[in-house]
């Protein structure tokens, strides 16, 4: 039993660490204000600048939608772009 909890422990520490290390809960959470259901983020690229560019997937009321956003260093929202939506 305490091998479990350390192991569930070791495991929640791990993953908001890979949060804190992205910006793609950031992305989501833009998202999911509005009121769509996010499919998918994915991180595509760093610029020079360091800013990051994530490709998102969305669900609003049946129709789907792909979105570009780029996010400072800081996981500020600099830029959405939607790249089509049906």
């Amino acid at each position: 039993m305490k091998t479990l909890t350390i192991l569930a422990t070791l495991l929640l520490s791990s993953v908001s660490f890979a949060k804190s290390k992205s910006c793609s809960w950031q992305v989501e959470n833009h998202f999911r204000q509005q009121g769509y259901q996010v499919r998918l983020v994915q991180f595509q690229k760093e610029l020079e600048s360091g800013d990051k560019v994530y490709h998102v997937r969305t669900n609003y009321w049946g129709g789907d939608a792909a979105s570009e956003v780029t996010t400072s260093p800081k996981c500020e929202i600099l830029d959405v772009r939607e790249l089509w939506s049906e």
